[in-house]
């Protein structure tokens, strides 16, 4: 399970194969569905590769069900809720959880995804 995920992790972010790390991701999934690092990255894939949101809505959801404390999960949610979906108050409420699990990881989180974010916005402006 391991190798599809970083399969799907190569494909996906070296290549662009988007659909090729989706399929990866879908049978790390079946082999083990409780799997917070493929839940995780299904989920970023879903919204960012394609904007597909209620699908990564409900990865994320069932991420958090999976693992609550997972810290990654939590702001990974809390992204997308503030940025896709428009939530402020959830996505803060997704941010307090993480903090209160490990504020210093949170606060990398966070970073990452708001690095993350930039570039993707970057992109759309150069396309």
């Amino acid at each position: 399970m391991y190798f599809l995920l970083q399969a799907g992790l190569l494909l996906q972010q070296e290549r662009g194969d988007y659909i090729g790390a989706r399929a990866l991701f879908d049978q790390a999934l079946k082999a083990n569905p409780k799997d917070m690092a493929t839940l995780n990255n299904m989920g970023l894939l879903l919204e960012e590769g394609f904007g597909d949101d209620d699908a990564a809505e409900s990865i994320f959801k069932r991420a958090v069900e999976v693992s609550p404390n997972d810290v990654a999960t939590l702001c990974n949610y809390g992204g997308f809720l503030k940025h896709t979906r428009g939530d402020g108050e959830a996505a803060v409420a997704m941010f307090k959880r993480a903090a209160a699990v490990d504020v210093e990881l949170a606060k990398k989180c966070m970073r990452e995804q708001d690095a993350r974010i930039a570039a993707r916005q970057a992109a759309q402006v150069d396309s």
